[in-house]
């Protein structure tokens, strides 16, 4: 990733939500938040697929073609909005 757009892109994603008062990496704290409300017994899952449908498994090769049209569907208007509305 070192050196390249996608690297770029993300510098300036994290960058403009920031200007915009938002965290982008914010999710991986959510359990500490909960916990810090009070909450017990949390349970935290990760779950992975692919972006595409390259897997060999049937099921995660239907999830994967979804999630490539989800991403390539909303990336350039998240992108767009983000960007000119946080650097202008």
């Amino acid at each position: 990733m070192k050196g390249s757009a996608f690297e770029r892109w993300l510098m300036l994603v994290k960058e403009a939500t920031t200007a915009l008062g938002r965290d982008f990496g914010k999710a991986i704290h959510y359990r500490s938040y909960f916990e810090e409300v009070g909450f017990v017994d949390i349970v935290e899952k990760q779950f992975t697929w692919p972006i595409g449908s390259w897997a060999k498994d049937p099921r995660m090769k239907t999830i994967g073609a979804w999630t490539k049209e989800d991403v390539l569907t909303g990336l350039h208007g998240w992108s767009t909005a983000v960007l000119t509305r946080g650097l202008g």
